[in-house]
């Protein structure tokens, strides 16, 4: 069939019945005397044949690694399958196996390597653990470097994928030699296969991918600027493997509740952490690159690995707004230090960027202004990220600017929006169902305040809002909403809304007739509700539980006697949901629907 002997149909419909043959039980018994004919077929110049080598490749491995999984305690030359007897004197029993498949990774025809790659990656997940010597293991349990491990856990690390990792093996040296190819796309396949197989280890497996030195070939292509398009495809494999390994953030915000336990806060991924310390330095120079795509390409995949980084308690910010360590309850060890110091540098860089773009002398286009914004909503959505924007005085004044001042269009301002909605914390709020999440630290807590206030310059934040709720663009007015749900999270911002008659009148009467915008909308009450609830608990409290009393200095006397009825109004329309409809133009709608109060919260 490797001849030119046979028409391409005739070697079509032998592959489909060898395929269907090989597939049953009996085929299967056969694999052990098929392994010449397999060699033969992965060096064939049909790429069907080739596909069907992988294919009986990887059906092999796998039965050889089950049977392997049930006679753990039997020596390695005892097992049944062999399709290369040199490999019997190899590390695993599968060897010569495994190292034929690798090397079909490198295969010319993509298909072919993607069969090679799902087979591998099954295998490197699927064995049994180890221990910290190296020693295959099938108890329930196992410890490498110090990372415990547990098979009811979905992360350990295999015997398979910690050979594969260690030099002196063969598969690692089958991998290190795929690793090298002159084509940058099936280098580029290493590193996925890896990367994935890595991060589905947990710690143990990320740590050892990075010890194993495998990676650099990704790091080739990440400082091959002269070759933007292997550059790019550098950048998309990395932005691929941490998007699959972020940990989902809540944004919905009909989530949002006067009170409530807090959850538990989603954990980085130990490849997300990898991935930090190697790439970083490469997508920090790309951030300098003459090259706008490369630019473009490497803010989001390092803002996300930042992310990651404090995600993990990595990063926080000081109170003089530099980025610092937090504890990571190791003592105090070196290589803990060192990886703060790390961070902390990484942070400052990737912020010196975000400034360099949106201050006054920057040259970024409307384009580049929306996706720095873009970023910095993304940092923000986490506390240690909304910590590290609003304790840096240029870069928060830069986004209340172009949310709330000029901006240089309706994408920059939709943009610095949801940036300063994510840094204000509604999401946290959702996400640990507390509204304290959304609470910074004092220092950045009033770098918000004085830079909103600046913002919107000689009117108040209320008038500079209602405008924007205003507007015909439905992207505009919900992200406003979504500013406005943050802010209201705070007593003075709230306050702000409560005071503007025009502004609650906006908000109770809900003339938002899409979906989207009915729920935004719904959200500020919602955050206006926790508030006013919680403003009313502590003036009760401190009055010793005789009802809400305010000094007179406070507040002024017509909002005083009304101030009872703000938190009546508003709970009524939270409870009417996104879709009740309040006062209309032509009268009321019925039933008993809020009417707008002018009030002030205690702030």
């Amino acid at each position: 069939m490797s001849s030119s002997t046979l028409h391409p149909p005739q070697v079509e419909l032998v592959l489909r019945v060898l395929t269907k043959l090989l597939a049953t039980s009996a085929g299967k018994t056969i694999l052990g005397q098929a392994g010449p004919y397999l060699d033969a077929a992965a060096q064939a110049d049909s790429a069907s044949l080739r596909s069907l080598a992988a294919e009986q490749y990887g059906q092999a491995l796998a039965m050889m690694q089950q049977q392997q999984q049930q006679q753990h305690q039997t020596p390695p030359g005892a097992m049944e399958i062999e399709i290369d007897a040199a490999s019997s004197s190899g590390v695993e029993p599968h060897t010569g196996t495994l190292v034929k498949l690798i090397a079909l990774l490198g295969d010319s025809d993509p298909s072919v390597a993607a069969i090679a790659s799902s087979h591998l990656s099954t295998h490197f997940g699927s064995s049994s653990s180890i221990s910290c010597n190296g020693v295959s293991s099938s108890s329930s349990s196992s410890s490498c470097n110090g990372v415990s491990s547990s098979s009811s856990q979905p992360h350990h690390l295999s015997a398979s994928l910690h050979t594969a990792l260690t030099p002196g093996s063969d598969s690692f040296a089958a991998l290190q030699s795929v690793a090298r190819a002159r084509e940058s796309v099936v280098r580029l396949r290493v590193v996925e296969l890896l990367l994935g197989s890595a991060g589905r280890a947990g710690a143990a497996g990320a740590d050892r991918l990075q010890r194993s030195g495998l990676l650099q070939p990704l790091l080739w292509e990440l400082d091959n600027t002269a070759d933007v398009l292997s550059c790019l495809s550098a950048l998309n494999v990395v932005q691929q493997l941490v998007e699959g390994a972020a940990a989902p953030i809540d944004q919905d915000p009909r989530r949002l509740t006067r009170s409530g336990g807090a959850a538990a806060a989603p954990q980085p991924s130990s490849l997300a952490t990898v991935l930090a310390s190697l790439v970083m330095p490469q997508l920090l120079r790309l951030l300098q690159s003459s090259q706008a795509a490369l630019r473009a390409g490497a803010l989001p995949i390092a803002t996300a690995l930042l992310r990651a980084t404090l995600q993990g308690g990595g990063c926080r910010g000081d109170p003089d707004g530099d980025a610092v360590m937090a504890d990571a309850g190791d003592g105090g060890s070196s290589s803990s230090s060192s990886s703060s110091s790390s961070s902390a540098a990484t942070a400052r860089s990737l912020l010196d960027g975000m400034r360099g773009v949106l201050d006054d002398s920057g040259d970024g286009g409307a384009e580049v202004e929306a996706a720095v914004l873009d970023a910095v909503g993304q940092l923000g959505l986490l506390r240690a990220g909304a910590e590290l924007v609003l304790t840096d005085p240029d870069l928060a004044a830069a986004m209340l600017e172009r949310a709330l001042g000029r901006a240089g269009s309706p994408d920059v301002r939709v943009a610095a929006l949801h940036a300063t909605a994510s840094c204000a914390g509604l999401d946290r709020a959702n996400n640990s169902r507390t509204t304290a999440a959304a609470i910074l630290s004092p220092q950045a807590e009033a770098l918000l305040r004085t830079s909103l206030y600046a913002a919107a310059g000689r009117r108040t934040p209320a008038e500079v809002i209602l405008p924007l709720l205003q507007q015909p663009f439905v992207a505009l007015r919900c992200a406003t909403y979504r500013l406005t749900s943050s802010l209201c999270l705070r007593a003075w911002f709230a306050a702000e809304v409560a005071r503007s008659e025009s502004l609650m009148t906006h908000l109770l009467r809900n003339g938002e007739t899409g979906a989207e915008g009915a729920h935004w909308r719904h959200a500020c009450i919602l955050a206006l509700q926790s508030t006013t609830h919680r403003a009313a608990v502590r003036a009760a409290a401190a009055n010793g539980g005789n009802g809400v009393h305010i000094h007179d200095g406070d507040l002024h006397a017509e909002a005083k006697r009304r101030r009872s009825v703000l938190a009546e109004v508003v709970a009524a329309a939270a409870a009417g949901g996104p879709f009740a409809r309040g006062e209309q133009e032509g009268g009321r709608s019925g039933g008993n629907e809020p009417q707008p109060v002018v009030a002030t919260m205690q702030s």
